[in-house]
Order: structure tokens, then sequence, then C-alpha cells
């Protein structure tokens, strides 16, 4: 969403319009920060400057005699799983200088995700007062537009100091020029209709010109049960805690200073780690973090919220299909997992495994995904994507990768039988593939692509590492030697015909001398000490890739030369270390060329009249693989980041 005063809506990330207005009344003079309202007297105040980091987005504005900040401030707390389940974020007003000032937050019927028979209800505890919405026949478990239809949506505040505050439902004339008039509101919920507006005022203290005063709003989503998985509900973790909305709201606000002061922690954290590299990096970083852990939940079991020792984390496959735990959608997010929270690995994989366990799921190799967003109640093998190596193989990477970064060998252990499946599944099919997708199945699946028998092999050389069976580790090495060595995954291997001399690069399919693709997975094969291919294809493959890019990017394979993958990029950019500087300024110059008004997106055009345009997938999670540079130098931002 962009704060720009004079934007009548902001968007959800399917582009769904979502009414928000903030409106601070400076000595009788109603200033509009954010989300003008049609045809309501104000005027727009004077954005001075914007900015953000891995935890907030700042604004600040002129507004007559006052000095505004505007910061929107998301949570990201993975080691402390309460904070981090709260389904609220912070909006806080400061303003400086010596003026009188009140200050309005209101947001419409859009966020409930449909039209409806809803009902508003406004509740105090303490200094924390709530308004919700809620439609009392949801169906639970329903998205509309890919936004949760069931629940309550939630505006709340937390009265400052000597503030006042009051409140308001209504038509959004009604609602927004009795705040122009008085600088407050007249505390009745109307009967609804659609396009209603909740609303909450506060006029503060008179604020002295040498000190601030502040204002916190909280926004979001409360929903009893989150997660049908396998025909169980699970809850938010903050169930552990707290019992009802108005609970768990008060319990997010009163929160508020000690999720700043370790908000403050992490950004500078990130900010240091990050700077050395280069600015460019630091930029697409600190974008990613709130769109990672935003795309998931962490739950307990409805019926034993007390075992807060065993959580599960559920991703949604944002922009795409919104599918559950998509085994090649947790991959890529687990490179910023494996640097902030290690731990949410397991979380994302345990809820996997325990269904490739069960009898409902009769194949050998991993369930692709657990379901469409948010029922998690599983696939066949008939309705399961066609995803079977590439998913099969980057679970016993992540599997490996979980136990170096914790040192936790229980893990792999409870699952000892379904890891051992898998691995026979990958010694069987890996190296000759049978007709299926990669991770991007846009392309359409063919026979015998290169990059799903090098990941059969690395994959086989975790297991190996994983369970010290040195079978499986020596049938690693075989499976690179043929592709590489031999050349059958390279381009001196034409339809059955191999030449002599250096090979310039892999193929994407076997025999296609001229075809070629990105060997992402050359990254923890790098990073986790694997080695299953030696460092001249690592060289081999960087220098090809270079040879390839247009002016905007690296096109991710012959079969799709004008796209750009930009999470996979950033771990080309990990294990080509002399390129990377080049490849981060690629994914930067996407990202700040102001084509795109969608968050941030991770493929893009690189060639032609659409050249530094993104393509389909945006706010996904996947974009975690920015932190593939960190994740390879071994940093370890947990101790940044209390329980």
């Amino acid at each position: 969403m962009s704060p720009s005063p004079g934007r009548k809506h902001h968007h959800y990330h399917c582009d769904t319009k979502l009414g928000w207005t903030i409106l601070a009344q400076v000595d009788g003079t109603t200033f509009t920060l954010f989300g003008a309202p049609n045809g309501i007297d104000t005027t727009a105040a004077t954005q001075k400057s914007i900015g953000y980091t891995a935890t907030h987005t700042i604004a600040e504005f002129d507004a007559g005699a006052a000095s505004i900040l505007v910061d929107f401030f998301s949570p990201v707390s993975p080691n402390n799983h309460l904070r981090q389940s709260y389904p609220f974020s912070y909006v806080t007003i400061t303003v400086s200088g010596s003026s009188d000032v009140q200050v309005l937050s209101a947001i419409d019927d859009s966020w409930y995700g449909q039209p409806g028979n809803l009902v508003s209800q406004h509740r105090t505890t303490g200094a924390t007062s709530v308004i919700s919405l809620i439609d009392p026949n949801a169906a639970v478990y329903k998205e509309v537009h890919q936004m949760a239809a069931w629940g309550s949506v939630v505006l709340a505040t937390s009265q400052a100091g000597s503030s006042s505050v009051s409140y308001q439902s209504g038509p959004a004339n009604t609602v927004f020029n009795k705040f122009v008039k008085s600088g407050s509101l007249d505390e009745t919920l109307s009967t609804y209709a659609t396009g209603n507006w909740i609303a909450f005022a506060q006029r503060l203290s008179k604020v002295p010109s040498n000190s601030t005063s502040s204002v916190t709003f909280a926004v979001g989503q409360y929903r009893d049960n989150v997660i049908n998985y396998l025909g169980n509900d699970q809850v938010g973790f903050f169930k552990s805690k707290y019992d009802d909305l108005l609970d768990t709201t008060n319990g997010f606000l009163n929160d508020y200073p000690s999720a700043y002061a370790e908000s403050q922690t992490l950004d500078n954290a990130i900010l240091s780690e990050t700077s050395s590299i280069s600015s460019n990096y630091t930029d697409l970083t600190t974008a990613a973090v709130r769109q990672c852990y935003g795309a998931m939940e962490i739950t307990l079991p409805a019926n034993n919220t007390a075992d807060t020792g065993h959580p599960y984390v559920f991703l949604k496959e944002i922009s795409t299909n919104g599918d559950v735990n998509t085994v090649d959608v947790v991959y890529p997010t687990s490179t910023i997992l494996g640097v902030m929270s290690p731990d949410w690995i397991k979380y994302l994989l345990e809820p996997i495994a325990v269904f490739s366990e069960s009898p409902a799921w009769t194949a050998d190799y991993v369930a692709h995904d657990l379901g469409t967003y948010p029922v998690a109640t599983g696939r066949t093998p008939a309705t399961s994507e066609n995803i079977f190596l590439e998913a099969t193989g980057t679970f016993l990477i992540m599997a490996y990768q979980y136990q170096q970064l914790t040192g936790d060998n229980a893990w792999a252990q409870s699952h000892k039988k379904l890891l051992q499946q898998f691995a026979d599944y990958l010694k069987t099919n890996g190296l000759y593939p049978s007709s299926q997708y990669d991770t991007v199945d846009s392309i359409g699946p063919t026979a015998n692509q290169t990059n799903l028998a090098i990941t059969s092999a690395i994959g086989l050389k975790a297991y190996g590492a994983l369970t010290g069976d040195k079978t499986y580790t020596q049938t690693a090495l075989n499976f690179s030697s043929t592709i590489y060595t031999s050349g059958l995954g390279t381009n001196l291997h034409n339809n059955g015909t191999f030449t002599t001399g250096s090979p310039r690069h892999f193929t994407y399919n076997y025999g296609l001398s001229t075809s070629w693709g990105t060997v992402f997975n050359l990254f923890p094969d790098q990073h986790l000490n694997l080695n299953t291919f030696p460092s001249a294809a690592i060289s081999m493959q960087c220098s090809w890739y270079m040879s390839q890019a247009t002016s905007v990017g690296i096109p991710y394979a012959s079969v799709q030369d004008s796209i750009a993958n930009g999470m996979w990029d950033m771990w080309i950019a990990a294990t080509c270390p002399t390129d990377a500087p080049t490849i981060i300024g690629y994914e930067h110059a996407f990202f700040t060329n102001g084509k795109n008004t969608v968050p941030f997106a991770d493929r893009f055009y690189v060639s032609g009249l659409q050249a530094g345009r993104y393509v389909t997938a945006r706010a996904r999670p996947t974009l975690g693989t920015t932190f593939a540079i960190l994740l390879g130098e071994g940093v370890d931002l947990t101790r940044y980041l209390p329980r």
C-alpha cells in the first residue's frame, strides 16, 4: 500500500480495494494523511519522506503547524510465538509541534472479504477500545478473493495518556463529516449497510513545541479457528493465552512497547548484516521480511492449546493457487527461516510429514501440498500436482538443513521410515526423470529434465548426510558423475551423441544440447557442504548465467527466456559470489523501477516491451531467498530475537 494522502483506495495483494483513511485535525484544519475520503472537505498533508525497515513503513508529513509521523508496524518475532501469532498490525501517529491535534483512523467493510449482513460491536477493557465487524452467518474456512470471509474484522486503539477516545460506524460522509466538524465522533453504531465504515478518533493533549504525542491503532482480522488440518481445527498460537477477541486485542496493544523495542533490535541487526554487502542488498532483504512471515500462521490444535511446545506453521501460496504448505514454496521460504527461525522449517515440514505417513497418501513421493488454504485436508496422488522429484528431493534437503542448523536429530528419527521411503524414490526414479513439472510449472511437464536429476542427486546426498548411510551418498555421487562428468546433462550430449571437451552448461533436458535452465539447487549443495557436484560444475554454470543475461536480468531457462525468476536469482547470487553484485543489481532495479504497483514480485520480464514488469506472482514468501547470501555466510539472526 502507498501512504500517499491523495490515494483513494489501497489494495490487498490480489488487487482487492481496501478502504482505510487516517486524518489529523490540526488547529481546526483537517488533513488527510492516508486514504483521501471522497467528497469530504480535507486538505492533503505534505508528504516529506517515506522509508521502510524490515518491520516498519514510516511516512513523514507536514500538516499546518504540526509535524506528523505515520508508522505502519507489523511485528516479526518468530521466536516469540505469542507475539508472532497476533493477527493484527499497529499504526502509530506521532505529532510534534505546538498544536491542538485530533487523529482519526477508519476502515470500511471491504476488509471483511465479502459483503454480507455484518454486525458491528464496540467493547472496552481498561484503556483499550475495540470495534469489530462480523457476519454471524459466515461459513468457517471460506475465502473470497483470497481473503478470509469468516471471523471478525478489528479496529482498535488504546487511550493515549490524557487523550479522549470516541468511535462511530456508518456511511463514509456521516463518519468523516462528523470528525471534520468537531474533531471527534458521536459514539454510535449504525445499522449495517454496504460500504459502511468503522472509526476511532483521539483528541490528544495540546502538544508542547519541544515534545511529541502519539496514538496507536490496531487493525486486522480475528478468527477463532484459522486452519482445518486433516479435519481438525487449528487455532492461532495466541489462544494459548487468550480466549476471545477482546482479550487478544488488549494483549496486542499492551505488548506494543516490547514489540517495538524488539523490532528496533531486529531492524538494526538486518541493516548491520546486509549493509556490508551493499545498500541494494539491504533494500531487498528488508522488503522481504514482512512479506515472508505475513504468509505464515503459527498454530496449535484447538483441543490442546496448552501444548505450546509442538506448534505447526501453515504457509499460504499467495497470489497463485492458494495451496497450503506447498513444498516447492516452503523450500525457497526456508532460506530466511534458516537465518531467522530455523525451528520454523520443522514446524512447516511436520504437517506435510504427518499427512504423507497417513493412509490417505499412498504414493512413495512426498505430497506436493496439503490442500487449498485454509482447508488443509490433504490430496490424493490423483489430485496432487505432478511435481514428484522436485518436491521429494527438496524435502530431504530441508530436513538436513534443519538438522544442521539446530542440532536436532530427533525430528528426522521420528520420521525415519518416511525419509527413507523418499530417498528410495529418488534412487529409483531420479536419474532419468519421467514427464513431470519442475518448480516453475508454467513451463509444462517434460521428461529427462536435468535439474530434476540434479535435485534428486543432492536430495540423496542430503539423506546420506542426515542418516550416515553411505549407500545413498554413493548413489548421489554416481548420479553426479553421470550427469556432469560423463556429460549426460551437459551441452556435450546431443540426442544420444557425446562429444569431448569442456562443458559450457547444464541442459534443460538430456540430449538437447542448446537447452539450459537455472540449476538453483547448487546453492544448498554448496552451503550445506554436501559437494555432490564439483566446484568446476558450479563455476561452469555461473559463467553461463552471466553469458545469457540481458541488461535487465537472467532468464530462467531457454524454454522461458523472456522471464527472470527473481527468487532463484538470489540463490544464484549466493552461489556465484563474483557475480553477486550484478545479480543483486538486476533484482534491485526491478524492485525500484516504478513500473510495478504490486507487492514485491518474484518474476519479471527481462526482454521485450514488458521488460522490468512483474509476471503473475506477487507478495509471496518465496522471496525469503533474498537472505541466501546471509545463510551461506552462516549469519544467525536468532540471537537478536529473544523467545
